[in-house]
């Protein structure tokens, strides 16, 4: 049994060389840290190919990183070059893969054997030197951890400005999160060398930090870390790109146009707009307080009656609206709105009806009363376009926008590494601007702007109206005429109080329940009425569902700092 063990582990044992094929015979690397944060990296790999035939190697060095805010920065690195053990130069491309940048070295035409040597010499200007309050450091992972080859003999050498004091070197050696520690030797000044006692096997590494004391090595001027910041991050350059493009567009086909006149007061409610079309031209939004202004203007222009019976403790006061015929041709001088929404309130022959009667049925009326207004609007010239459809269209293109950048950058990080939290951010907010735009888009006309300044003098005129200017207008239907639009403006409680003592006979189309009439109570009241008229008519049966740091300080290993990566074969 031992015998049978024996020869199995033997046979495993001869097996594992193979399954290698090739190896490193020798990794040695030189860093050398210069006064200005910049390092030159020297790496020699002397690859054995013995019985195999491969164009080269390939050594990848990780350069995208995540810094302790989870800010994305790149490690600038630049190849000077690859040369053989004569001198001379192999051919060699970069290539990005993932958070890496691969050096491919070999010519694709031509096979190589036996042992060749690979001397790769770049430099890193970002990265290779970290800065503390206390101190600097070269935090450097010398080999990689990723190759999956072994390396059989591993040496490296760390050099910093000769004036540097305070030195202090640690190094870990063994796979990813190691902490198991080598001896460092100090040759001369400022120049460290390490040389493991062993080999490495395969996803093993070399990693150094070399600390010393502050102010040898120059850090990074703030406007080169904003440079570099922005183009490790240009990512979050894109939403403020979509907020310039909406911008642009918003001021190209969403302002308005500026008429030449100013705004100045008005004293009578405009006679080419009921108070639904100005309270919609006003905001471009139909509301459900304009369509309820529209039932008290319909009534004080005598096609309606509105009775207000007080209801008891527990329940408010209940309304019935009653047609009436004011004259031939009423019906045809109705806008289309006013139409549907006297349709609506009064199906079939009914002469009168109960508010009640219209709770979760009128609902179906809105979208068509509100379709009247926008395209009454537009066909008369007050706005470019249905603003629901435009507002619609940006809605779908910001989804539209924020979905399709989420997916071009995540195909995008197969050549520059982006961070999801950053691809999500970027694409959410541009999808959230361009969305947000559909809000400003709607554009009036020349006539509409010049409407719109009108209607705002004349609310003005309805906020602030004193009665000693009412009194010099001697108009005593001004209030029944403006209070349908002060309604719709949301002003009627300043309205009413303006008229106290000045309109004192109940309104004969509104039936109320009163000892002594007031006009501020009266406002407050129809208020109140046309509050619980908008309740009632926008109400929709409920539909049911369910648901349900420093490598220095003791806080290092093998595999941390800069550099790194791996390599293999090709």
């Amino acid at each position: 049994m031992r015998a049978s063990r024996w020869w199995l582990a033997a046979a495993l044992l001869s097996a594992c060389p193979a399954a290698w094929a090739w190896e490193i015979a020798s990794f040695e690397t030189r860093v050398t840290v210069a006064e200005d944060a910049t390092a030159t990296v020297e790496e020699t790999i002397i690859a054995d190919f013995t019985g195999e035939a491969r164009h080269g190697i390939y050594r990848d060095i990780p350069i995208h990183y995540s810094d302790r805010l989870g800010q994305h920065f790149v490690l600038r690195l630049r190849v000077r070059g690859v040369t053989n053990a004569y001198g001379q130069p192999w051919p060699y491309r970069l290539e990005s893969s993932g958070r890496f940048r691969r050096i491919r070295i070999g010519d694709p035409d031509a096979i190589v054997t036996g042992e060749q040597t690979y001397r790769i010499v770049y430099e890193v200007e970002r990265g290779a030197v970290r800065f503390f309050p206390d101190h600097d450091e070269c935090y450097w992972n010398l080999t990689g951890n990723e190759w999956a080859v072994p390396m059989r003999r591993v040496r490296a050498e760390i050099a910093v400005p000769m004036a540097a004091t305070g030195l202090r070197t640690v190094a870990y050696l063994g796979s990813y999160g190691s902490t198991e520690t080598l001896p460092v030797q100090l040759q001369g000044l400022g120049r460290m060398v390490l040389e493991p006692s062993r080999g490495l096997q395969p996803y093993e590494g070399l990693t150094a930090a070399v600390a010393w004391d502050k102010g040898l090595v120059r850090p990074p001027s703030a406007w080169r870390l904003a440079s570099w910041w922005l183009e490790d991050n240009w990512i979050y350059g894109l939403p403020v790109l979509v907020l310039a493009v909406m911008l642009w567009l918003w001021h190209a086909r969403g302002r308005d146009p500026r008429p030449v006149a100013s705004q100045v007061v008005q004293y009578e409610p405009p006679k080419n707009l009921t108070p639904a079309e100005a309270g919609t031209l006003m905001d471009q939004h139909a509301h459900l307080r304009d369509i309820t202004a529209t039932i008290v203007d319909l009534a004080v222009r005598g096609h309606l009656k509105i009775q207000a019976m007080p209801g008891g403790w527990l329940s408010g006061s209940t309304y019935t609206l009653t047609r009436l015929e004011p004259g031939a041709g009423a019906w045809e001088a109705l806008k289309p709105h006013e139409r549907l929404l006297v349709s609506g309130l009064f199906a079939g022959t009914k002469g009168s009806v109960q508010l009640s009667e219209l709770k979760d049925v009128f609902y179906q009326q809105l979208p068509g009363i509100r379709d009247a207004l926008y395209n009454e609007l537009v066909t008369r010239g007050y706005l470019d376009s249905h603003p629901e459809r435009v507002r619609r269209r940006y809605l779908i293109a910001g989804v539209i926008i924020g979905i399709g950048l989420y997916h071009a950058l995540m195909a995008g990080m197969a050549w520059h590494h982006l961070p999801l939290g950053a691809i999500l951010m970027a694409s959410g907010l541009s999808g959230i601007i361009v969305a947000a735009f559909s809000w400003v888009m709607p554009r009036r006309t020349l006539r509409g702007a010049r409407a719109t300044d009108q209607l705002f003098g004349f609310l003005e005129f309805l906020r602030r109206a004193d009665q000693d200017r009412l009194r010099r207008l001697e108009d005593p239907s001004l209030f029944e005429r403006g209070l349908p639009y002060a309604l719709a403006f949301g002003v009627v409680s300043q309205w009413a109080r303006a008229f106290e003592g000045l309109y004192t006979q109940p309104p004969s189309w509104y039936q109320g329940d009163w000892d002594h009439f007031s006009a501020r109570r009266f406002g407050d009241e129809l208020d109140r009425s046309v509050r619980s008229m908008g309740q009632t008519l926008s109400s929709a049966p409920r539909s049911s569902g369910s648901w349900g740091g420093s490598g220095s300080g003791g806080g290092g290993f093998s595999g941390g700092g800069g550099g790194g990566g791996g390599g293999g074969a090709w």
